[in-house]
């Protein structure tokens, strides 16, 4: 199953869409992701979420890259099939788990953000688009990463709210601390 999903996932190269996982897939995307993401979080005075989503991929990060992938030691795809389009050098990295799949889920967790969850849904699609990633590595991906994100998550709002109450303010927390 694995194989055929990721040759199907992997045909979209070859359309229109091209431009967009050539896209996905550049350090350039993850920096206007990047900049963004903490932008809109400092213009919005979202603290939570920068301390959430940064205690969240420096958990998730290198669990997956230090922990996991040596643990598993699977062989990403573009490494074992010889005829599988790719858009660059296959990476010198293990497979399993995608860790831009686990540091996105990680992120979009942490914070809640409807908008980050479909970014992580594009990270891990389009590592399984250009032949980086097996299906099931993204799927790990997202469930460690989510996992730990949700956890930071809960944590941070938690900690945010006990800091809130201790200041006087009740209720939901809104605002700077949020």
């Amino acid at each position: 199953m694995d194989l055929a999903l990721l040759r199907a996932a992997n045909g979209l190269l070859a359309g229109p869409t091209r431009p967009l996982w050539e896209w996905l897939g550049s350090d350039a995307a993850a920096v206007v992701l990047a900049i963004a993401i903490v932008g809109y979080a400092l213009w919005k005075r979202r603290w939570a979420w920068i301390v959430a989503g940064g205690l969240a991929v420096a958990l998730t990060d290198p669990l997956c890259a230090r922990v996991l992938k040596p643990a598993i030691a699977r062989d990403r795809p573009c490494r074992t099939i010889p005829d599988l389009p790719t858009l660059r050098d296959c990476g010198a990295g293990l497979a399993m788990p995608s860790v831009h799949a686990a540091n996105a889920a990680a992120l979009a967790a942490a914070t809640g953000s409807p908008v980050l969850f479909a970014v992580a849904l594009l990270a891990g699609a389009s590592r399984v688009v250009q032949g980086q990633h097996w299906p099931s590595d993204v799927v790990v991906g997202w469930i460690v990463g989510g996992a730990i994100g949700a956890g930071v998550g809960i944590g941070t709002r938690t900690a945010m709210r006990r800091l809130c109450q201790r200041r006087g303010r009740e209720g939901p927390l809104e605002g700077p601390w949020t």
